[in-house]
């Protein structure tokens, strides 16, 4: 058969069960740079049902926000979303955004209404990917997951229907001619000519239908073969071709019964065929409807016919890829290529097997790049090989050939996800042993964040380079676009000293937007005043920003920790302290400048208040910090032992403040 470009809805559509979608989404969102994606299903998930169980998972997506996933099948999409939002707030989760994958088809417009209403009523974004999105990344960007789990081909055509199947023609005409030399559009218009006059020619209608199917022209070839039918209805060239029609038909217009009615023509004519393209039809037909051992049997029949035809090997293979056998699937695979060493198919297959379980990158790669060479089909519209040979070479520690590979597939695939996301991980990590490539990830890197501006990691890595390059204070521009005011980043290179802690603490920004919704620093603002240091709005922005940096090193620490519980949470909170003590004085040093009048009395009553404001400040972020964490992270603090600064904490930060002011004051003689 010819590949069908809706096999990927079809299989959505109609084979799927709600086990086999969940890994799907989760393969794809990894595969989209969800990389610490935690399935919840079958686990214990603090109060959700056993349906939430099945299709929710939770992380910290790659912009730093925590996010809840759902995948559904269900016809009733809609219905669907809003009970599992309900769900959410009802249990108390604490979330940013809400991602959710469906086969239905969604609207932009009723995307953008949905958007719109999910941040007004519940305070996250949402983010619907629907079946368009789902067809891209399994028929696109990553046909290996659609080989993986819907038993797809990874890449080209997946096997198609011998040219022995092409029906004969008697009449002698132009349109034979052009049939005959395989010009196939050509002869199409002829054919309809001859048989305006012609209409009783079987064989005419028989190849007008098989010029129309090659073009993949589904509905008229149906109509053409049925004229065939009536003429001669026992023919077999007519069911040959009428099976492959109504199983392809039945792919692209995701109809079951159409193909079921293909399988059983080719089940009827296969039962008393000793004809080899009989049987491997049959299979083809068997596979388009998932039933792939018995597939696998209506190759080996035809394989048992004629062994010397290397589709029918290749497919084979597939068929047992399908079926977890890797092994015979190999063989299968090695036999197609003995009879046909160019096969595209059969070469990337093996190639990928040898570079993720046969132990040999290399030998994968070579095969994967004899069929990018010759192959210019697969040079433009094979991401999957691309990203594979680059996969090799990085498996072999030769980070140099799979970014030039990498560079090549890009060049022709522009906007690959997964090959943009693969070279962003090696250069992340090689750029630190060549010079040469530390200039082409500064290069990447700071192009990066123009594409994709709400991923915070290409920002981080251009920022690791300027400090390992000692040029920390460039990092600064490329933070600019995470902060909500021209000013914030400007206030903050008055008070943070550029740094890995700084980055890796910046990587959760989105989060730590959301804890600030909730727990506004205007309350902190409100006890200066009171104590009698109202702040500048500079100030206030600078305050704003300043803890952003202690709760994002919170953030990971409580992200990184194993196991996650009210112990690691103590520790944390123990930490925090430290940290917020070190941030709250330098804001103080940035904001205790001497009042005009420089009395002492005036200068006194400026650093009591700032002792006072900053003392009450801290306690009240220390214990906002560690409820939002424990909130966020499902941690019981019942048990928690509270860290022994605590108590001392308002004492402590006076004696930090003190000093942080008197160097800006001068109040008390240096000693």
């Amino acid at each position: 058969m010819i590949g069908s470009k809706n096999q990927v809805l079809w299989h959505l559509d109609s084979e799927v069960d709600d086990r086999t979608f969940e890994r799907v989404c989760v393969d794809l969102l990894y595969r989209n740079g969800y990389h610490d994606i935690d399935p919840y299903g079958g686990k214990r998930d603090h109060g959700r049902d056993a349906e939430v169980r099945r299709r929710r998972h939770i992380l910290v997506s790659p912009t730093g926000e925590r996010t809840f996933f759902q995948f559904s099948l269900a016809d009733r999409w809609e219905g669907k979303l809003q009970e599992e939002l309900n769900k959410i707030r009802d249990y108390g989760h604490e979330i940013d955004a809400f991602l959710f994958v469906t086969t239905a088809a969604v609207t932009g417009h009723k995307r953008d209404v949905l958007r719109d209403r999910v941040r007004q009523e519940y305070g996250w974004e949402l983010d619907i990917k629907e079946r368009e999105w789902l067809r891209l990344q399994l028929e696109v960007a990553h046909p290996d997951i659609a080989e993986k789990h819907l038993g797809i081909a990874p890449v080209g055509k997946p096997g198609g229907f011998s040219a022995d199947a092409k029906p004969p023609v008697t009449a002698n005409t132009v349109a034979r001619t052009l049939y005959d030399a395989g010009e196939y559009e050509g002869a199409t218009l002829p054919f309809k000519r001859y048989l305006q006059t012609n209409s009783c020619d079987a064989s005419a209608w028989r190849a007008l239908a098989w010029c129309q199917y090659v073009q993949q022209h589904y509905a008229d070839a149906l109509a053409s073969i049925n004229r065939a039918a009536k003429l001669q209805p026992h023919d077999l060239y007519t069911q040959r071709v009428s099976g492959c029609i109504l199983v392809e038909k039945g792919i692209q217009d995701q109809e079951r019964a159409s193909i079921v009615r293909g399988k059983t023509i080719f089940a009827d004519v296969a039962r008393t065929s000793e004809t080899w393209t009989d049987h491997y039809n049959l299979g083809n037909a068997l596979t388009a409807l998932g039933e792939h051992a018995a597939a696998r049997d209506a190759y080996i029949t035809a394989v048992g016919i004629v062994a010397t035809q290397p589709m029918i090997w290749k497919n084979l293979g597939a068929a047992h890829m399908r079926l977890d056998n890797h092994d015979e699937a190999l063989v299968c695979y090695e036999n197609a290529l003995k009879l046909n060493p160019d096969l595209p198919e059969a070469l990337i297959a093996k190639g990928i097997h040898l570079i993720t379980r046969g132990g040999d990158p290399l030998a994968g790669v070579e095969l994967i790049e004899r069929v990018l060479d010759r192959d210019e089909t697969a040079r433009v519209y094979w991401a999957t090989a691309w990203y594979w040979a680059a996969e090799g070479y990085h498996r072999s520690d030769r980070p140099v050939d799979a970014l030039r590979v990498l560079g090549e597939g890009l060049a022709h695939i522009p906007n690959h996800d997964g090959l943009l996301n693969l070279k962003a991980h090696i250069l992340s990590g090689a750029w630190k042993d060549d010079p040469a490539l530390q200039r082409e990830a500064e290069t990447f890197f700071a192009y990066r964040p123009e594409v994709a501006p709400n991923d915070f990691r290409p920002v981080e890595w251009l920022g690791r380079i300027y400090i390992a390059t000692d040029r920390a204070e460039q990092m600064w521009s490329a933070l600019d676009r995470f902060f909500d005011s021209p000013s914030a980043a400007a206030n903050l290179r008055k008070i943070i000293t550029p740094s890995v802690d700084l980055l890796v603490a910046l990587r959760h920004v989105r989060i730590y937007k959301r804890f600030r919704e909730q727990k506004s620093v205007d309350d902190y603002v409100q006890l200066f005043a009171v104590a009698g240091r109202p702040l500048t709005d500079a100030e206030q922005e600078a305050l704003y920003w300043v803890f952003a940096e202690s709760f994002g090193l919170a953030f990971q620490e409580l992200y990184d920790a194993e196991p996650r519980d009210e112990g690691t949470l103590s520790t944390a909170f123990e930490n925090q302290l430290g940290r917020l003590r070190s941030v709250i004085a330098r804001w103080v040093s940035h904001v205790a400048t001497a009042p005009k009048d420089r009395s002492p009395e005036s200068l006194i009553e400026t650093m009591t208040a700032l002792i006072i404001g900053c003392g009450k400040t801290v306690l009240l972020e220390s214990s906002r910090t560690v409820g939002f964490l424990a909130g966020f992270f499902a941690i019981d603090t019942e048990t928690m032992t509270l860290p022994a600064g605590l108590s001392t904490l308002e004492s402590d930060v006076a004696i930090d403040v003190m000093r942080a002011a008197n160097e800006q004051m001068g109040l008390f003689p240096d000693r």
